[in-house]
């Protein structure tokens, strides 16, 4: 036979079995974008599954996903990162670790992958979809609303409030002081460029710890830090080393985290936020769990889109406020939320 034929017949075969994988991909999106009605006999057969923003997750889909637990009574099952169970605790959970996951909600790499591990077909999953105003998620009569984090107003009409209150436990530190804790990310952890974002450098950090001793209270630091935190690029002291602990009136939780697994460490940081005063801390979506333990919060918010606080404030019954740099903040403090009624 003829090598320009064989090749030619090579490259047919090719093609065609492209266009079948495109064409079954194809089907499979068109499945996994198809609007989901799961009568109330049929929910056990479903598992509720989470892959994207951490915020948009406890804010939203947690709640809607604990209010059908509740509504129907039934121990519905749920899929989410590692270290996720002790948010699902109404839940019969699996933790499913992806390689390189998107997060981004809805991105359906990481719900086929999910399926594959979980053994499952894929349309037995329910979760968000990434372009959500296409596709409808209805479980009995209870439909989820894919809810704008940037400034709308969260419905609550099929909304169960997250509730860690049985998270209780000796914290790693003793004290007589309240605790304040101070909540913290780092800009190689999150970031890209060399724009100023929503962290608290090391003398910001400094600064607070010495006003909210100066106050009376004992500061607890938390920020899990698994990489260095000093960038040449920017022109901010990331290092958080030596600046609690030096006394008694202050902690670095990161000391503690290193001995615990990612599930005790989020477990030990609802505990911490339970047994806090109140929280300080930067825009993103870890804001949520401080005010789902009925904490006020306050945050830094330099650049990005806002968070509705006001919906924490209406979910949990909390006060919250951003502010743009940290002496906003401490003015805030001192002149209005600290100030005692005789002052």
């Amino acid at each position: 036979m003829d090598n320009t034929v064989e090749k030619k017949e090579v490259k047919e075969e090719d093609k065609k079995l492209i266009l079948k994988k495109r064409k079954k991909l194809s089907e499979m999106k068109k499945q996994m974008l198809a609007d989901i009605y799961v009568p109330v006999e049929k929910i056990s057969e479903y598992t509720f599954c989470f892959y994207g923003e951490f915020g948009f997750e406890m804010i939203t889909w947690v709640p809607f996903v604990k209010f059908i637990s509740e509504k129907y009574n039934v121990k519905v099952k749920t899929c989410s990162f590692p270290g996720s169970s002790v948010y699902y605790y109404f839940s019969d959970h699996t933790e499913v670790s992806l390689e390189d996951p998107k997060v981004c909600q809805g991105f359906m790499q990481n719900y086929l992958n999910v399926s594959k591990k979980l053994g499952i077909k894929v349309n037995k999953l329910i979760f968000p979809c990434l372009d959500h105003k296409k596709r409808r998620i209805v479980v009995g009569n209870c439909e989820f609303n894919m809810w704008n984090l940037l400034g709308e107003r969260l419905p609550l009409n099929f909304h169960s409030k997250l509730d860690f209150s049985h998270v209780d436990k000796e914290l790693p530190f003793e004290t007589d002081r309240p605790v304040v804790t101070i909540n913290n990310k780092g800009y190689t952890q999150n970031f890209h460029d060399t724009m100023a974002h929503n962290f608290f450098n090391r003398w910001e950090v400094i600064k607070l710890r010495d006003y909210l001793i100066g106050k009376g209270f004992f500061v607890a630091y938390n920020q899990f830090r698994t990489v260095g935190l000093n960038d040449t690029e920017v022109d901010c002291n990331l290092n958080m080393e030596d600046i609690f602990g030096l006394d008694d009136n202050s902690y670095d939780m990161n000391d503690y985290y290193q001995q615990l697994d990612i599930n005790e460490i989020n477990l030990n940081q609802l505990n911490l936020f339970n047994h806090s005063e109140f929280v300080i801390g930067v825009q993103g979506g870890g804001i949520a769990m401080p005010a789902a333990c009925r904490k006020d919060l306050f945050a830094i918010q330099r650049v990005g889109d806002t968070l509705d606080y006001g919906n924490l404030e209406r979910m949990y019954g909390v006060k919250s406020k951003s502010f743009y740099e940290v002496d906003h903040l401490l003015t805030y403090l001192d002149s209005c939320y600290l100030k005692s009624p005789s002052e």
